[in-house]
């Protein structure tokens, strides 16, 4: 005869043999299980790890800071990746095509390692997340890709100002 969690009493839940008081034992914990597994699975959403959104806000790293193109020899390449370091964390400056550049964070979006420039690529040295030149999650443990950092580029200038608002 199975055991059943049944109707509480003044001292708390009695059990009862049979079925007479309410759910058999393997009902509640099957359901209870059953809960918890869906919460888990929505708790998950997409099944990355880490925030999609940027963790920055409005606020980027290094935001004012004035970067001259010319002071980093591997940026006179298409291909050319650059760690520049800012008050705000370091980031990444990338000439992705001729007179175009792109700046992203060097911040894991799964918890917030700084990120290691890897030939072409980058690399999570805790979790080894990789990621493309544009910052785009490629492999290793599964998490989002880096966030861009707002900037704008002048070329008259030869020069990349780090911004929210930028571009």
């Amino acid at each position: 005869m199975e055991d059943v969690i049944g109707a509480g009493t003044a001292a708390g839940i009695r059990v009862c043999p049979g079925t007479e008081c309410g759910v058999s034992r393997r009902a509640f914990v099957g359901a209870t299980l059953a809960a918890a597994a869906a919460a888990l699975l929505a708790g998950c959403g997409d099944g990355q790890i880490g925030p999609a959104e940027n963790p920055f806000g409005p606020d980027s790293p290094g935001a004012g800071t004035v970067i001259r193109v010319a002071d980093y020899p591997a940026l006179a390449q298409v291909g050319g990746i650059v760690r520049v370091d800012t008050p705000g964390g370091s980031v990444a400056v990338v000439h992705a095509a001729q007179g175009t550049y792109a700046v992203l964070s060097m911040r894991c979006p799964h918890q917030g390692t700084r990120v290691n420039i890897s030939g072409n690529a980058f690399v999570c040295p805790n979790h080894n997340a990789r990621f493309n030149a544009a910052g785009q999650w490629t492999g290793g443990q599964r998490t989002g890709s880096l966030v861009p950092v707002p900037f704008t580029y002048s070329a008259a200038a030869g020069t990349i100002t780090l911004g929210a608002g930028a571009g």
